[in-house]
């Protein structure tokens, strides 16, 4: 009758096979297939946990890459923002100057020319408002994309190490 195997022989099993001391005789070929099924067994297992983090490595730089490109994205939108607000400015201060010009040369009573200048003051604070306004839209936009992507890395990255793991 064999022995009843438990949990402790099991895990000793796996990890180190029993040695059966095995006749040699010179009459038998020499096999060339791996005697020990149970370290084979732990090799291809190994060679597959290493082969599936590799793949995950790979997944992984892909993202890093997405994650790079993304904020080379980000950088080059704050770098178009502010190309844009400084020509926006320089047409303010462009039409501020003509407006000036325009007042000093036409008209002539003070009482008109403060109200014409009070306008275009008015509708350069418009303008600095309608600027910043959607200066602010697409940081915040940029900022909502990268923490989208961050989201979706890390959920990525998680599912990833669970699949390996199990």
């Amino acid at each position: 009758m064999p022995a009843v195997r438990t949990e402790k022989n099991r895990l000793w099993t796996a990890i180190v096979p029993p040695s059966i001391p095995r006749p040699f005789t010179s009459s038998q070929p020499v096999s060339l297939s791996p005697s020990d099924r149970h370290s084979t067994s732990l090799r291809l297992l190994f060679q597959d946990t290493e082969r599936l983090l590799q793949d995950f490595s790979k997944k992984h730089e892909q993202l890093l890459v997405g994650m790079t490109n993304a904020l080379k994205g980000m950088a080059n939108l704050d770098e178009a923002l502010a190309a844009s607000r400084t020509e926006t400015v320089a047409e303010i201060k462009n039409l501020v100057n003509m407006q000036h010009l325009s007042v000093r040369d036409q008209l002539n009573d003070i009482g008109s020319a403060v109200t014409n200048m009070s306008d275009g003051c008015g509708k350069i604070k418009a303008r600095l408002d309608h600027v910043d306004e959607f200066v602010g839209l697409q940081i915040k936009d940029a900022i909502e994309v990268l923490h989208k992507r961050l989201d979706d890395m890390g959920d990525v990255s998680f599912t990833c190490m669970l699949v390996t793991w199990e």
